[in-house]
């Protein structure tokens, strides 16, 4: 409901669809572990972990700010074209079975993993030794766009 509040300062693991239109705090994360495609709002974008298990996709609804950690071991994150999965110091872990398919955003600088792919296909982009404060990588826009085609990806980078 919208106006509720929840707090998650553990796990919480979900087979199904989960939306919260209230709030959500702690320092808590989800493993979506989906056997279908199932939708997931999590009521608010930070959130301390996300762990993606399960064949299904997650259909999210919302961008996400992982605090903690971004593991993808099966099965896709699917975004909605206006959010993006925001990741500052986060640690990621990503199997060739599991990826974010839409704008995946880092801040900071350093070695920068963008776990994405399209259509049942994981398409990486690692960045080395980036040297600005916020790089934006998607494999959907790269589609849309017609930029490097064969790898399906884009990725750019600005000081701003």
């Amino acid at each position: 409901d919208a106006g509720a509040s929840t707090k998650n300062e553990g796990t919480i693991t979900l087979t199904d669809t989960w939306t919260n239109n209230g709030s959500l705090s702690g320092r808590g994360g989800f493993v979506l572990n989906y056997a279908t495609d199932k939708s997931f709002k999590a009521g608010s974008p930070t959130i301390g972990f996300l762990r993606k298990t399960g064949i299904g996709a997650a259909l999210v609804n919302g961008s996400l700010y992982p605090t903690d950690s971004l593991m993808l071991l099966n099965g896709a994150i699917k975004m909605n074209a206006t959010d993006t999965v925001v990741i500052r110091n986060t640690r990621i872990t990503a199997a060739p079975t599991s990826y974010v398919e839409g704008l995946v955003a880092h801040i900071g600088t350093g070695d920068r993993l963008f776990p994405l792919g399209k259509d049942g296909r994981y398409l990486p982009v690692k960045l080395i030794k980036l040297n600005a404060s916020r790089a934006t990588a998607s494999g959907d826009s790269a589609h849309r766009t017609g930029r490097n085609k064969s790898r399906g990806n884009s990725a750019e980078a600005s000081t701003a």
